[in-house]
């Protein structure tokens, strides 16, 4: 079974902080090379070296910010999710990245509905696997099932949901 789901290039509820870590790894980064640039051509104007720090920051940002508009023109927004059924459990593979999960390992399967003030309206839904592990896998619907204001029977996510219901994994 394939299922279009919403590609993230930042990962899901933690993206501020992820963002913060990135813009702080810049910083650092800008840092250290001042340092080693000082180092060995000994710059005597602190000027010089602050501003060079400055744009080795800007560039990282900036490289960033130009990175995510590269990725979202080139997959339009959508990844495709690959879920293979088996007696024993299911596999998920999204892009290169596969997890094997039998169904005495997978606690539940919940289907959220996304209400804040970036998705008022009906449409926007998460599907969520909760393992017994403690760690958690999220997919959400696409932008254009959003935009339909389909509901969540007419997702794609939804045949994946139905299709755990049906191999007897809790679904709420």
């Amino acid at each position: 079974m394939v299922i279009q789901i919403e590609d993230n290039v930042l990962p899901g509820r933690h993206s501020g902080i992820f963002t913060g870590l990135l813009f702080a790894l810049c910083i650092l980064a800008g840092d250290r090379v001042v340092v080693l640039i000082d180092n060995i051509y000994e710059l005597s104007d602190s000027r010089f070296a602050s501003w060079l720090e400055f744009g080795i920051i800007a560039v990282c940002v900036l490289l960033f910010c130009l990175m995510v508009p590269h990725r979202e023109k080139k997959t339009h927004g959508i990844m495709e999710m690959h879920v293979t059924f088996s007696e024993h459990g299911v596999e998920i593979t999204v892009r290169k990245k596969t997890w094997s999960l039998s169904y005495a390992d997978i606690r539940e399967v919940r289907k959220i509905m996304i209400m804040n003030r970036f998705y008022p309206e009906k449409g926007r839904y998460r599907v969520q696997i909760k393992k017994k592990t403690g760690g958690t896998l999220n997919f959400y619907t696409t932008q254009s099932e959003y935009d339909a204001a389909s509901d969540f029977e007419k997702t794609g996510l939804y045949q994946f949901y139905q299709a755990c219901r049906e191999h007897g994994v809790k679904c709420c």
